[in-house]
């Protein structure tokens, strides 16, 4: 089992000292070792989701005044991905504090388990703090990375991209879901993509959804060889 670390080390991180140290406990602790379901991250990863695409959302409909509503969409998306909270999760160390059982399948925290403390940890904030304390810490950790996300080509949203190239030809790519494995809490999935029966490509990944962006990349790919070589035969 992953340890608690005192409150104080927790708290240089965040940057934010809490009143009710129990709440913060309660953001970094993983249902696995938690004495029931209500003392978990989990209901305040639920507050928290809420928190992130409200302060995001106002954030960038006061930064992109000429951006329309499905591009400011597109960037919060980017914003609120798991890849991107965990990876700022890494960046400030925070990963070290979560208290999560150790298993021969895992031994350190995944994507989806950091994104979800994060937000726990934005609602345990709010609760403790008020909305300006929370939009202190959203400010620190995810908005002063917000440019280097924003132009990371891992946050392309190739699903969205195949999606709209196969709707320029009337068709719609078709996702299934070719294999799972692993344990509940680490299940890998593996997809493939297909347009009207032929196979596009195939991704895997920890979430349905990173399998099916992994996937639509290759699709993507796969179109624009095939395109490289119908212009070669002119």
């Amino acid at each position: 089992m992953m340890n608690f670390r005192k409150p104080t080390e927790i708290e240089k991180v965040l940057g934010y000292k809490f009143k009710d140290e129990k709440i913060l406990e309660r953001a970094l602790t993983h249902p696995s070792v938690a004495e029931s379901h209500l003392q978990s991250y989990q209901r305040l990863e639920f507050l928290g989701d809420a928190l992130l695409d409200f302060i995001i959302g106002e954030w960038l409909f006061k930064t992109r005044l000429e951006a329309e509503e499905g591009e400011l969409t597109e960037l919060r998306r980017i914003l609120v991905n798991t890849e991107a909270l965990a990876k700022i999760m890494r960046i400030l160390g925070l990963k070290e504090f979560i208290k999560f059982e150790l298993s021969s399948s895992q031994n350190d925290a995944n994507d989806s388990m950091l994104c979800d403390v994060y937000e726990a940890l934005l609602a345990a904030i709010y609760l403790d703090g008020g909305m300006k304390a929370v939009k202190t810490f959203v400010n620190r950790t995810l908005i002063a990375n917000a440019e280097v996300l924003l132009s990371s080509p891992s946050f392309i949203n190739y699903k969205g991209k195949l999606l709209e190239l196969m709707q320029q030809n009337g068709h719609q790519p078709r996702y299934e879901v070719l294999e799972t494995k692993g344990p509940q809490h680490k299940m890998l999935f593996k997809v493939g993509v297909y347009l009207d029966g032929k196979f596009l490509g195939i991704g895997t990944g920890y979430s349905k959804k990173e399998a099916e962006q992994k996937a639509s990349k290759r699709a993507l790919e796969l179109l624009a060889n095939d395109e490289d070589k119908d212009d070669a035969k002119i």
